[in-house]
């Protein structure tokens, strides 16, 4: 590999020390003595909590939140005294009749505890999930609890204020689309918010392996990016003026859905690419990769061990270092229009690339995604593009909003029609054991191989 992918060096480095540390159970966030794990004692007269919301709270069944709280202070029920804490905790609040938005500083009494170790029938390490997010507690709010806001505008202004642009875009969401679940699933794919989409619709995306479109990806933000530079150039704003705009909105929109690990990902890559175009110069494709995941791990080493972190790096190694060899196989076959060669060409590289790995989360595998997600991803492109008009014009003319809330709800019932016609299509998915990790390192290991030698025999072609 060349010199000037020394970042790619730097980045396979860094991901395997980590990976060295964590096998020798070395920890990698030592706790104080006043984190707050250490007052996590089974009480059923519960605890007092005070701190500050500093995530986006997740509404569902309407009276059912969902938030990050960063913990100050503590106390017993029977105890008089409070205790000064640090660390984050997880509150789960049921019956919530008064908004809680992010920022807000809380007093809270609930039944403080830790995470379940195992969630559903698959053995989901529900607690080893939050522990990767430094979350080690949780403090569930019953009948018997309650919330009293305490003061508001407590965290970082500029994210509060975003935050509350993305209530505004949610209201406008459920004012224009009565669907369902046509709405959730917008939610899902332009907001972040997949917590309420249907299981089984959810299912159905997972059994034919087009589950990443409902989560915001780094698909999602090229599409955004594209539009935006479109629509400058339409109004004709001046480059100087139209690539750092892009950059801001980029940052924004990451920001609003969530800050997950594959939008970080696809928001720095394409900040790098932007930044190649001011200041003129090629960006790296692979190096913007790698800076990508540098600057993830640093801020959060055990991203490393999360399901979309290693998803998102590895499908995207895969379409840049596969795609190009099927595309040359391809060429000796019959000609096929440019969309769907392309589009067949992403599709199996990725496909490919993630195969055992998604068969380790999901338990699943499913070559029928290969051909459905050409059709998918292009009809995601329409249901993106009516998606950010809906929001765009609703702010300006209830009827233009309407008209293009009306088209992004058809986009999503034809996506839906498509998903469920690849769900029957037979022998299209495969459900299975959870694949041993020895199987997932011989099969990359064989597939480095298998790419080796396909690029020396094509360099010996060509000499």
């Amino acid at each position: 590999m060349r010199i000037k992918r020394a970042l790619v060096f730097i980045f396979v480095a860094f991901c395997t020390g980590i990976w060295i540390i964590t096998f020798l159970d070395i920890s990698l966030f030592p706790l104080p003595e006043e984190h707050i794990t250490n007052f996590t004692p089974q009480d059923p007269e519960g605890f007092y909590l005070k701190g500050v919301v500093i995530s986006d709270p997740v509404i569902q069944r309407r009276t059912n939140a969902t938030f990050i709280l960063k913990a100050q202070k503590l106390k017993a029920k029977k105890g008089n005294d409070w205790h000064g804490v640090t660390g984050l905790i997880q509150v789960k609040a049921q019956g919530l009749y008064k908004p809680v938005r992010y920022g807000d500083a809380l007093l809270l009494k609930g039944l403080l505890q830790k995470p379940k170790t195992k969630l559903n029938s698959r053995d989901f390490d529900y607690r080893a999930y939050l522990g990767r997010k430094k979350i080690y507690s949780c403090l569930f709010v019953k009948k018997q609890g309650f919330i009293e806001t305490l003061a508001t505008d407590k965290a970082n202004y500029a994210i509060g204020k975003i935050f509350d642009f993305k209530q505004t875009l949610r209201n406008l969401l459920k004012k224009h689309i009565h669907e369902e679940p046509e709405k959730q699933i917008l939610a899902g794919i332009l907001l972040g918010d997949r917590e309420n989409i249907p299981y089984k619709v959810k299912e159905k995306f997972i059994n034919t392996g087009t589950v990443h479109i409902l989560a915001i990806s780094g698909l999602h933000v090229a599409l955004i990016a594209f539009l935006l530079l479109g629509l400058f150039n339409i109004f004709h704003v001046p480059k100087s003026a139209t690539y750092p705009l892009v950059i801001i909105i980029l940052i924004a929109y990451s920001i609003l859905t969530g800050a997950r690990p594959p939008i970080v990902r696809a928001t720095i890559m394409s900040v790098v690419f932007l930044c190649g175009f001011i200041l003129r110069r090629p960006a790296d494709l692979l190096n913007a990769l790698a800076l990508s995941g540098l600057i993830i791990l640093c801020k959060n080493p055990m991203q490393l061990f999360d399901a979309g972190f290693q998803l998102s790096f590895i499908a995207v190694s895969s379409i840049i270092f596969i795609t190009p060899k099927i595309s040359t196989v391809l060429k000796t076959n019959k000609p096929l229009p440019r969309y769907i060669k392309n589009a067949l060409c992403v599709s199996l590289a990725a496909w490919i690339g993630t195969l055992p790995v998604v068969a380790y989360y999901f338990g699943i595998i499913s070559p029928v995604a290969v051909i459905a997600n050409v059709f998918v991803v292009l009809v995601l492109s329409a249901i993106v593009s009516t998606g950010l008009a809906f929001f765009t014009l609703s702010f300006f003319s209830y009827t233009l909003g309407s008209i293009f809330a009306c088209a992004t709800s058809f986009f999503i019932s034809f996506l839906i029609k498509i998903v469920n016609f690849f769900n029957k299509v037979p022998l299209g998915f495969f459900k299975i054991e959870v694949p041993p990790a020895l199987f997932i390192g011989l099969y990359y290991v064989l597939l480095i191989g298998v790419l080796a030698i396909y690029a020396k025999l094509d360099r010996r072609h060509f000499v």
